[in-house]
């Protein structure tokens, strides 16, 4: 240690000025040949005890794998080099077992990245299921559709269904009413997984388009349809549970007539170009005869109005999502870590889940596929 710091010339240089004046440099010491900052031992900011200094405080049972804080707050009570700071926060966030195991007190990683607006109402749809629901004549799932400008689908469905049997529900309820779809957005249900789903509607010129893993954000609209379908099958059914399957055309009624504040309108009108009938009637109420020509251009009109409403809307919940979220973007290369905790159920569970980790990894970036999205270099399946 002493041959390393008569190596290091500007210690040296403070060496030589202690000697000539001991208050010559602030906070330094040169006492029984030792160099002391504030009481501190120096070490060479290029000295061999630097990595097993930086293992002892960080990675033994008593540093704990603590912090970057409480690591340099240890190792600052004893030791100093120049540079010291930057070198534990280094140390610490390069820890792998620190990666893997610690918990992120952070906000999510990534900026919010808005789907982009379909041109044509009734073309680009999403899909989800709700499941879980009691049995009530003989259903116990709804298959939730909805096009992306607003209109929605429920459709009922029993346990155990096939890709086969909701590609023929889709069929008849979806495809005879509006045609062909351009893209279907879903999960990684293993029923939009299966060969036969990807088959048929490739086959019909359809663009699939999946969500990532653990992340349902992806398809937000249809997981908030959900949600507003089960808060209206609990107001009305919680007292006949077995009866919910007798409200669903009510509650597909309800959603598309009724008024959305991301479209400021209702779905209904602006597929069928009117609104909907009045539940009440207070008298009998004359039609307009306009022509088919100003009925298609007042159609015209309040799709282009949803579609800046939906821009409008999208960009508020962007701007109001990314204050709670953080920039971060990686290159080529990179190495990253998952940095959400979601438990691996496609992996060999754990015996002891409460001590396993909570990360894999890390693993190296090789390509940059989206703003978010990263394909990494993962190991081998075994």
């Amino acid at each position: 240690m002493t041959a390393e710091v008569e190596k290091d010339e500007e210690l040296q240089g403070i060496i030589n000025i202690l000697k000539e004046n001991p208050e010559g440099k602030a906070n330094y010491q040169w006492e029984s040949g030792n160099l002391l900052y504030k009481g501190r031992l120096v070490l060479s900011k290029n000295s061999t005890l630097i990595p097993s200094l930086l293992h002892t405080f960080h990675d033994s049972v008593l540093g704990g794998h603590s912090g970057f804080l409480r690591t340099y707050k240890r190792m600052n009570g004893e030791i100093h080099w120049m540079g010291m700071k930057n070198d534990v926060k280094k140390y610490v966030e390069q820890c792998e077992i620190c990666q893997r195991n610690k918990t992120k007190a952070l906000a999510p990683a990534g900026l919010l990245q808005p789907l982009p607006l379909p041109n044509l109402i009734l073309e680009d749809w999403t899909m989800d299921f709700i499941e879980g629901l009691p049995k009530a004549g003989g259903y116990d799932s709804i298959m939730v559709v909805v096009d992306r400008l607003k209109m929605a689908h429920f459709i009922t469905l029993k346990h155990p269904f096939t890709a086969k049997q909701v590609a023929e529900k889709f069929v008849e309820e979806i495809i005879s009413k509006h045609g062909i779809p351009n893209s279907i957005i879903t999960d990684r249900d293993k029923i939009f997984l299966s060969h036969f789903w990807k088959e048929l509607f490739t086959a019909m010129g359809t663009s699939l388009k999946r969500s990532t893993a653990f992340h349902p954000q992806t398809d937000g609209q249809t997981e908030r349809i959900n949600r507003c379908l089960e808060t209206y099958l609990r107001c009305f059914c919680n007292e006949q549970p077995t009866k919910w399957h007798k409200c669903i055309p009510w509650a597909e009624l309800w959603y598309n007539t009724t008024f959305h504040a991301s479209v400021k309108t209702m779905p209904f009108q602006v597929v069928y170009g009117r609104p909907p009938p009045p539940l009440v009637r207070y008298k009998d109420r004359k039609s307009n005869n306009n022509s088919v020509e100003q009925l298609l251009k007042e159609r015209d009109l309040v799709i282009s109005a949803l579609k800046e409403n939906l821009l409008i809307a999208q960009n508020r919940m962007k701007k109001q999502a990314d204050l709670h979220r953080r920039e971060l973007k990686f290159r080529v290369d990179d190495v990253y870590l998952k940095l959400r905790p979601y438990r691996q159920r496609s992996l060999t569970r754990k015996r002891c889940e409460k001590l396993a980790p909570k990360f894999y990894g890390p693993y190296r970036i090789i390509e940059e596929i989206g703003e978010v999205a990263y394909r990494l270099n993962l190991p081998p399946r075994p």
